[in-house]
């Protein structure tokens, strides 16, 4: 593990997309709530009565609000590009966990980079790295414990190299899961 100190290579941002996201859910779902009563203007969806789309706004108000109350307000990001980290994680099968779980653990992807995808909801090795998508050689990194129970490490500063391959094998993993979902 790195001992280094993470406020040197990460700091954080206001994350926007969760904040707008979800006041965005709770301005829609006010708006089918009081476009009725404030402007005599009543939606329906479909055939269904327009109390409908005002009991759909009301749950729109209640997912915002709960979005706004959860989710994260900021995220990470590399403090020498001042970039907001990316998100990305990685799975590998099960029957190679034993090969797999210590060369993440000991941070030394590079014999990961050709080993094959799994599935991120099997019992295999699964692990997100969290990484500036700019210069890739500052993230953090958490492993899922053994059989999906709790982590294994919690976000552990990665540099140089390591994060490079890291992310490499993120973006890797995303494309055959992007392919394989679109030839379903």
């Amino acid at each position: 593990m790195q001992s280094q100190d993470k406020s040197k290579h990460i700091g954080s941002q206001l994350n926007y997309g969760n904040i707008f996201g979800s006041l965005a859910v709770v301005v829609f779902g006010a708006f089918l709530v009081l476009s009725g009563p404030l402007f005599n203007f009543y939606i329906s969806i479909g055939r269904l009565p327009p109390i409908v789309a005002q009991i759909v706004g009301a749950v729109a108000i209640v997912v915002g609000v709960l979005g706004l109350i959860f989710l994260d307000k900021k995220q990470s990001q590399c403090l020498t590009c001042k970039v907001g980290f990316e998100e990305g994680e990685a799975a590998f099968p099960e029957e190679m966990d034993a090969q797999t779980r210590p060369l993440v653990r000991s941070l030394k992807p590079a014999k990961l980079m050709d080993a094959p995808v799994g599935s991120r909801f099997g019992n295999g090795t699964h692990f997100e790295f969290q990484y500036c998508p700019k210069c890739k050689s500052v993230g953090e990194l958490s492993l899922q414990g053994l059989e999906g129970k709790g982590l294994e490490l919690d976000k552990v500063l990665v540099l140089g190299e390591a994060a490079q391959q890291f992310a490499h094998i993120c973006e890797a993993h995303e494309k055959v899961r992007d392919a394989n979902n679109a030839g379903d």
